[in-house]
């Protein structure tokens, strides 16, 4: 059993995100232990998701096993990097293989829009194609990410977030399709061509 709860993927930077059955919560500071050591200094932070998910964000509430308090974290994909704070947005790295199909249809100098993008992990890869991305989502912590993600890969003039309920967009989008990123603002502003 060790073996399988030391052998996870690196999906979530130095955060090792455990989702420990009910039989095992007794072991649980043991597991932690055991992960952190066999993993360290990759891993520094080993969590365990408690509770279900009831916020509108659909982000997981986490206790801290082992390691430092710290869940802001970066993970590689695509070539590209994620920043993100593990506590804040939701983060699933098992899509990853939908996005790569999904991205892999695309052409350079298309338009894509993501109403639920998140962080960005399937806005930046399609930004890295050549296309403009269009990014919506409800929680404005994934927003502030997605727009630090944008500037780290460098696809600031390819991604522009917004910060709303996905019908709003939708029909904002539909009523003013062009995209200006007004730096001084919070975000991009939307102007009628």
């Amino acid at each position: 059993m060790i073996n399988e709860l030391t052998s996870f993927p690196n999906d979530t930077g130095h955060i090792a995100h455990l989702n420990i059955s009910d039989e095992l919560l007794p072991f649980k500071d043991v597991i932690a232990k055991v992960i952190y050591d066999k993993n360290y200094p990759r891993i520094k932070t080993v969590v365990n998701k408690v509770g279900t998910i009831t916020n509108e964000f659909h982000v997981p509430k986490f206790e801290v096993l082992m390691g430092t308090d710290d869940m802001v974290t970066e993970v590689k994909q695509y070539g590209a990097k994620f920043k993100l704070d593990y506590s804040l947005v939701y983060w699933n790295s098992r899509l990853e293989h939908e996005h790569i199909r999904l991205v892999s249809q695309f052409q350079a100098r298309e338009t894509i829009c993501d109403m639920f993008s998140g962080i960005g992990p399937f806005a930046i890869p399609a930004a890295q194609k050549g296309c403009l991305v269009y990014a919506n989502d409800l929680n404005p912590d994934s927003i502030c990410y997605l727009r630090i993600n944008a500037e780290i890969n460098k696809f600031n003039d390819l991604v522009c977030g917004y910060n709303m309920d996905a019908r709003k967009f939708k029909c904002q989008l539909m009523t003013a399709p062009a995209c200006e990123i007004d730096k001084m603002s919070d975000g991009p502003v939307l102007e009628a061509q």
